[in-house]
């Protein structure tokens, strides 16, 4: 029992200690994080890093001083030498007063010359502080001078109280501001912003103060509590806010840049049906951009956003975009005609947009920094949409030029290609009728002169229209009707032929030569094969918005590979080349051998 005893006292003992030692470690580190807090608030200005200190050795300088100010300066300068590690602070005699000096004057009233000094205590029953503020740079202090002025009563006490205070003070420079600062620590000397000694004593947070400014690493320990308790953002903004706004303008800018490049073709650029939504899209688009753009840049300068804050701001935007769309397309597309030069309407286009942005910006916002914010992305969405304008134009005209030079080029290409046609088909011609003739000639001299005179017509008929591409269909019916009767002087009663042409078909423009080869490689490739009389049969007329011609004839059944194999290519190829798939040359065996041309009307009537 008395061995339980013990162990239990034992297991007592050791969690109290360590519970103890655990109180003792986190109240360490909460008071040390107080402090730095306290640092925080009271040496940093919240926007920039300068922390203003003396860079040398400090020699402390008394003048008309007692030997109880003697005695309190000497022992605070051991204290202070125990404090700062990378400093030392002397007291020297007046021959090595220099700019590194805090110089202390104990005698003299300065209240009639108060004016000359940056900071002067309250007057309490005669005892008075006066400082002038030195030289201060970015990184440096210098030249403290302090005329201290006490009544014939004041107590040892006071008197350290004053001097402890002012060299304290001296070696800093508070630059913080009181109205946000939430730590104070009630009697340091570094704790009041104003220059008040009364009631202060050289505490626990002022060494610290002090030991962390003077150490070499300041920056470094600095920076760690700040990210340890902060964001980087929060931490950067601190010591660096203009810094910070130049980088998240910087990262707005180039995130909207992304959204432009993006987005340009597929929505600004882009052309819709209709041409309202030209204006719409893209002003959606820039009013929930900037929404973006400007949460991206509160971000970076540490302001918090949440979802919920961009609602309305989104929607009265887009609601805002929505109305000066509407008013851009209805003023623009009612009031600026086509007819005006480009010049002109550009200016008034942007001229337009820039007084519809501007309106509600001088209605609606204070001469603040917003202000001052949306007025210059006024004139730049102004200027760029002016710019995407000019660009624009330059860009369809050049595409126009190009265009036109293209269909130039086209246009000569299908010439020379028709050209080649024809002069693949009229040989092929000349050459069968002259075959004709020649064969005709010995046994039938006046039907070969007939024959011929008919020719000689037919030729002249095709010379004299020789820079026409396109013949009527009237007319190349002819051609076909005079071939026909050159042939029937040469079969005689073994060839017959009938025409069956629709009368409204008769101005529709064809191609030359379209017909007479078909009708050709029928009596070639049919009538002349068979020993009975051969019937050649052409009819034209329109059906479901086609042109249809069709040529029908009596002989052998037409063979595979039609097109290359009877000398028809050149009419594939000249369909193919001036319609596309527009026309189509088809060929059957049943019920009836015939071939065939559909021409969509459509493309006939654009050759007219």
């Amino acid at each position: 029992m008395k061995k339980l005893y013990l162990i239990w006292i034992f297991f007592n003992f050791l969690a109290t200690h360590l519970t103890f030692a655990n109180e003792t470690s986190y109240s360490q580190k909460y008071l040390e994080d107080r402090y730095w807090e306290f640092i925080k608030e009271r040496l940093f200005d919240g926007k920039t890093p300068f922390l203003p200190k003396f860079q040398k050795d400090i020699i402390v300088v008394l003048q008309k001083a007692t030997r109880q100010d003697s005695l309190i300066v000497k022992n605070l300068c051991e204290e202070l030498n125990d404090v700062l590690t990378d400093r030392k602070i002397l007291i020297g005699p007046l021959a090595a007063y220099n700019r590194f000096s805090i110089f202390l004057n104990f005698g003299g009233n300065m209240a009639d010359n108060s004016k000359q000094f940056m900071y002067v205590s309250a007057d309490v029953n005669g005892n008075q502080i006066f400082q002038s503020g030195g030289s201060k740079s970015f990184y440096d202090l210098s030249l403290r001078y302090i005329n201290l002025r006490f009544n014939d009563t004041v107590s040892f006490a006071e008197r350290k109280q004053y001097i402890e205070y002012v060299i304290v003070r001296s070696l800093c420079h508070l630059q913080g501001d009181p109205q946000h600062a939430k730590v104070w620590i009630k009697g340091a000397i570094l704790n009041d912003f104003s220059f008040n000694p009364q009631g202060t004593h050289y505490t626990d947070v002022d060494k610290f103060v002090l030991a962390k400014l003077y150490s070499r690493d300041f920056r470094e320990q600095f920076k760690n509590y700040m990210l340890k308790k902060y964001s980087w953002l929060y931490y950067m903004n601190f010591i660096d806010a203009d810094g910070m706004k130049f980088r998240s303008y910087l990262i707005s800018v180039i995130f909207g840049l992304i959204i432009l490049i993006f987005t340009y073709n597929k929505v600004i650029n882009r052309k819709y049906k209709r041409i309202y939504l030209s204006y719409l899209f893209p002003g959606l688009l820039i009013a929930n951009s900037l929404i973006l753009i400007l949460a991206v840049a509160a971000v970076f300068q540490n302001y918090h956003v949440y979802y919920s804050q961009l609602w309305w701001p989104m929607l009265l935007l887009n609601v805002f975009a929505i109305l000066v769309s509407s008013m851009l397309f209805f003023v623009e597309h009612f009031f600026l005609k086509p007819s005006m030069m480009f010049s002109v309407r550009l200016v008034m286009k942007v001229s337009l947009l820039l007084l519809m942005l501007l309106i509600p910006v001088f209605f609606l916002f204070d001469k603040d920094w917003s202000y001052l914010t949306a007025l210059p992305l006024c004139f730049a969405l102004a200027l760029g949409r002016g710019a995407h304008l000019y660009f624009r134009e330059i860009n369809q005209s050049i595409i126009n030029k190009k265009d036109l030079e293209m269909s130039r080029l086209k246009e000569l290409k299908a010439q020379a290609e028709i050209n080649s046609i024809n002069a693949r088909i009229n040989p092929h011609f000349l050459y069968n009728s002259l075959n004709s003739i020649a064969g005709l000639i010995k046994r039938e001299p006046s039907k070969a002169e007939k024959m011929a005179l008919s020719l000689s017509d037919m030729f002249r008929y095709s010379i004299n229209r020789n820079n026409d591409q396109f013949l009527t269909n009237k007319e190349e019916v002819e051609v076909v009707r005079t071939y026909l009767e050159i042939e029937q002087i040469r079969f005689g009663n073994r060839l017959k032929y009938d025409i069956d042409a629709d009368s409204n078909c008769d101005a529709l423009k064809i191609p030359r030569f379209l017909i007479q080869p078909l009708v050709e490689n029928a009596i070639k490739h049919g009538v002349s094969k068979i020993e009975e009389t051969g019937i050649v049969q052409l009819e034209i007329n329109q059906m479901n918005d086609k042109l249809n011609i069709k040529v029908s004839d009596n002989g052998p059944a037409f063979p595979e590979g039609l097109v290359g194999g009877y000398g028809i290519q050149g009419i594939y190829d000249l369909l193919n080349l001036i319609y596309g798939d527009k026309a189509e040359l088809s060929w059957q065996n049943e019920p009836e051998k015939s071939i065939s041309i559909r021409i969509d009307l459509t493309k006939l009537i654009e050759k007219l």
